[in-house]
């Protein structure tokens, strides 16, 4: 093979994305690291960079802001979207744009590195783009 690769692994909540990415990561291809990127553990990283902070304190209050306990700062959070349909269509908009960015830099760099990435995530697909704009060479 020449180059290296991103396999996006898609699919509806509980249908397996999980342990498909796990059993496409790890290992190589053609001496190549497989890497699996997994798109909650990127969401929960990106609730703790600075300016995404500053957003959620302003909108939920401290407590969902705390990177002190970041467990902690989640459960904030999640009591006040999963409560509040318009809330967590904002958290969404504050974050989905960022997982969707961070999944596109590393699956070029996993193109340019020759390593391969398994990405575990919807965001990229809800965003209405298509695999070719989000992994260079392909098609859908």
């Amino acid at each position: 093979m020449n180059g290296g690769g991103a396999v996006g692994v898609t699919g509806l909540p509980c249908s397996g994305k999980s342990l498909a990415a796990e059993l496409l990561a790890g290992g190589e291809i053609d001496g190549q690291p497989r890497l699996l990127l997994k798109a909650d553990d990127l969401g929960h990283a990106l609730l703790l960079r600075p300016d995404v902070l500053a957003r959620l304190r302003g909108r939920f209050g401290a407590a969902a802001a705390d990177a002190a306990d970041p467990a902690a700062m989640r459960r904030a959070i999640a009591a006040k979207v999963f409560a509040d349909a318009a809330e967590l269509e904002w958290l969404e908009s504050v974050i989905h744009p960022l997982v969707t960015a961070e999944t596109i830099r590393r699956a070029a760099r996993a193109n340019n590195s020759r390593s391969w990435e398994t990405n575990n995530t919807v965001l990229v697909v809800s965003a209405n783009r298509s695999s070719s704009q989000i992994f260079p060479g392909t098609s859908r």
